[in-house]
Formats: C-alpha cells, sequence, structure tokens
C-alpha cells in the first residue's frame, strides 16, 4: 500500500499465511532491507495504481529477487475486497491474498521510457492550457479598459503582437499589468515551441506515430498523444474496447423497457481530448469524416455528432 514517502507491506506465503507486515520508506535500500529477510525467496508483487505507484514499481522491477511486479486497478480491488474497517495494513494484506489467488485486476503498465514520454507531451498540453489562460486574461484586461482589440484574426499574431507593444492603456497600473501578462505568454510560446522540437526529435523514429500521421487531421502534437497513451494497441480486443478506454461512450441506464444513455463514461482524458480535437479537423479536411459527422448531427445534434466523429477517429486508428 503506497503513500507518498513510505509503503506498508505484508508478506504471504502460497498457503495465506500473513508472515509480516510492517512498513519502509521509499527508496531501495529500505525495500532491500525488507526482502533480505527471506534471503531465499522469490517474490511476486503487487500494489494499486496511484499518484505514487512510478516510484515503487521501478524499484521493485530493478530488484532480481522479485520475479513479477503487477499494478491493480483500486476500484476494482475494492469491488472484490470490499471492508468496512480501511487501513494501510489491512490494504497490503488483502491485496497479498487477492495475489496469492489470482485475482488481481490489473492495469496496463507502459515501459519505463514511454512512461517519461508521457510526460513531456503532458507537460507541453499543460503549458498550451496555461498560454490559453494569459491570452484570455489579457483580453480581460483589454476589456476593462475600454479598449477595443485590434481586428485581426489573431491578436496574438505577428500584426497583433505589435499592436499589444504599441498600445498604452490609459491607467498606468492596469498598462504594466498588461505588460507582465505579455512577457508571461511570449516565455510560454518560446517553451511551447522548444518541448514541440523535443517531442518530434524523441518521436522521430516511432514507427506508429508515422502510420498515425497518415489519418487526416492528425500531425505531430495529437499524433503523439495518441501513440503514447494507446502503446501497444494489442492490448485492446476490438475498436468498442478503445472507445470505451478513451472515455469516448456515453454512461447507460436501463430498467425493464427503459433505456437512458446519460454523459460520457470516464477514461483517459488525453486520448479523448486527442481523438475529439482531432476530429474537429478531421471533419474539416476529409469527405469521409465530414459525410460521417454531418449524418449523425442531422439526427442528434452537433454535440452527439462531435464524439461520434471522435469515435470513428479512434476506429480508424485502431484500425491502421
Amino acid at each position: 500500500d503506497v503513500h507518498k514517502n513510505y509503503t506498508t507491506v505484508s508478506f504471504v506465503n502460497k498457503d495465506g499465511d500473513v508472515l509480516d507486515t510492517r512498513s519502509f520508506s521509499n527508496d531501495i535500500k529500505s525495500l532491500k532491507g525488507l526482502l533480505n529477510r527471506f534471503p531465499e525467496e522469490a517474490f511476486s508483487a503487487v500494489l494499486e495504481a496511484g499518484l505514487n505507484w512510478g516510484l515503487i514499481y521501478d524499484l521493485l522491477e530493478s530488484i532480481e529477487q522479485v520475479k513479477e511486479v503487477m499494478l491493480a486497478h483500486p476500484p476494482k480491488v475494492k469491488a472484490i475486497a470490499s471492508a468496512k474497517i480501511k487501513t494501510d495494513k489491512i490494504d497490503s494484506k488483502i491485496l497479498g491474498q487477492l495475489l496469492r489467488a489470482d485475482l488481481i485486476p490489473e492495469v496496463w503498465v507502459p515501459s519505463k521510457e514511454v512512461r517519461t514520454l508521457k510526460d513531456i507531451v503532458r507537460f507541453r498540453a499543460f503549458v498550451v492550457k496555461v498560454k490559453t489562460m494569459i491570452k484570455n486574461r489579457i483580453h480581460d484586461i483589454l476589456r476593462k479598459s475600454h479598449i477595443n482589440p485590434l481586428d485581426v484574426k489573431d491578436l496574438f499574431g505577428s500584426y497583433g503582437r505589435m499592436w499589444l507593444e504599441e498600445i498604452r492603456l490609459p491607467d498606468k497600473r492596469e498598462d504594466m499589468l498588461l505588460r507582465h501578462h505579455l512577457k508571461i505568454h511570449d516565455s510560454l510560446k518560446d517553451m511551447e515551441k522548444g518541448l514541440q522540437k523535443w517531442i518530434n526529435r524523441e518521436m522521430r523514429d516511432n514507427e506508429d506515430l508515422k502510420l498515425v500521421k497518415t489519418i487526416p487531421g492528425i500531425r505531430d502534437v495529437f499524433g503523439s498523444i495518441i501513440v503514447l497513451e494507446i502503446d501497444d494497441i494489442n492490448r485492446f480486443p476490438d475498436p468498442p474496447h478503445l472507445h470505451s478506454y478513451s472515455g469516448l461512450v456515453p454512461s447507460t441506464h436501463s430498467s425493464g423497457n427503459t433505456h437512458y444513455h446519460g454523459r460520457l463514461i470516464k477514461g483517459n482524458r488525453w486520448l479523448r481530448w486527442a481523438f475529439i480535437e482531432g476530429a474537429h479537423t478531421s471533419v474539416r479536411v476529409s469527405p469521409y469524416f465530414r459525410k460521417h459527422c454531418t449524418r449523425v448531427g442531422r439526427k442528434a445534434g452537433s454535440r452527439a455528432a462531435s464524439v461520434a466523429s471522435a469515435r470513428k477517429l479512434a476506429t480508424v486508428t485502431y484500425k491502421i
């Protein structure tokens, strides 16, 4: 049972006896010290997916005594072994017993390399999100100062940026606030460009990315997210499983003859974002996707058409 600074571990033998339960600091020395108490044993280990699982997972994989490491799906573990009393020691013992009985609902674990690349791509998406927030704040400053923005397609393009530098707001304090926001925007823009070059360099030889980029509307940004978040397409038996994993399937409530479809289910939010945003471009540039979107839109509306186009994009990605 993994926490930020420490982990509680239970040692369970093949007969189901709990030999020991104790906590250790999240470092390789402490972990090896615990395992050395059973020098002749080989271990299988299980931990739940959470914020801090990667550190302990990598430590366990690096130790020769540990022959197998599994990552458990927390909600499914709770469904199998619900308990009214919940402590770290009880949780670790339950995980040990489930592992012994081969009842662990496993989570897919990407390689360390893929996890690192995902962190880089996600950080770039975070930088873009913050940059958008800064743009919105700049518009808000102009609006409060009763300044109408320059009539250009992109206020932060070359002409718009020159105009922003030249204007002076009536209130010096508001003007100073605008200058600070423009500096932050420029810094984030440079950071975004640098990160994208880094991602392009790291993903240059990725064969899956080359295939995905043949789909209309998918280029480096969304392509990298899709490839890294999916990782191994063979873990999905068919396109509907990929739709579900991506959170592109509506929740369903059925009782008797009544059937109701609600909001989209929870899934991989990065994949959902990439497929939905990528589908907008695909609909614009591809007659195939546009025809599908228009047909669904006539029956169910624009919002349903957007999600349906994202599912179609996910299906094409799966096939390719």
